[in-house]
């Protein structure tokens, strides 16, 4: 059966690094919360490799908006993200050129900070229509190629379960508080 939800796609093609993280959710909340996961993270060493990737490879982070199984829209992240590394003036992800001016040293990032825009998240996001992905089901994904030209790990799967999959390595899991 196809269901709406929306999908965090956290993903950097195969290169200097690899990641494709999708995070299946119906609800603002747990959305948020994969956000604050990823850039808002209690351990220091894990926002460094989120700006690392965020700042340095390109990384695709955005929402997917997927109505009855069809994939609708995508909201780029890049606009609502700020990042500070080793104590730059924080650079809006979209600032390609602010982005250029950041170097880290020696090749590593070892510290780093984000501000999220959370109001423009929101605002960004398309209210779901239809029966809502929940805990424990799958929903069937369609999608028009011509629409979304840009790399993604949605064009490698068919369908989607509740909660985390990593496309990267071929594992679904469902994150915990813990997480």
């Amino acid at each position: 059966m196809t269901k709406s939800c929306y999908i965090l796609e956290l993903s950097v093609e195969p290169g200097g690094a690899r990641r494709g993280d999708l995070y299946a959710y119906s609800q603002w909340p747990d959305l948020r919360r994969s956000i604050e996961h990823e850039f808002l993270n209690t351990d220091p060493m894990f926002v460094a490799m989120a700006a690392d990737l965020a700042v340095f490879y390109g990384e695709t982070i955005g929402i997917w908006v997927i109505d009855g199984g069809r994939a609708e829209s995508f909201v780029d992240l890049h606009p609502f993200l700020r990042a500070r590394v080793e104590g730059s003036r924080a650079v809006a992800l979209d600032d390609e050129e602010g982005l250029e001016q950041l170097a880290p040293p020696d090749g590593f990032v070892t510290k780093a900070e984000f501000e999220i825009d959370w109001d423009g998240i929101r605002e960004a996001l398309p209210p779901l229509a239809g029966r809502l992905l929940a805990a424990g089901e799958w929903t069937a994904i369609e999608w028009d190629r011509s629409r979304f030209d840009f790399p993604t790990y949605l064009s490698i799967t068919d369908a989607l379960g509740f909660g985390h999959t990593d496309a990267e390595n071929g594992d679904a899991d469902t994150p915990t508080e813990e997480d």
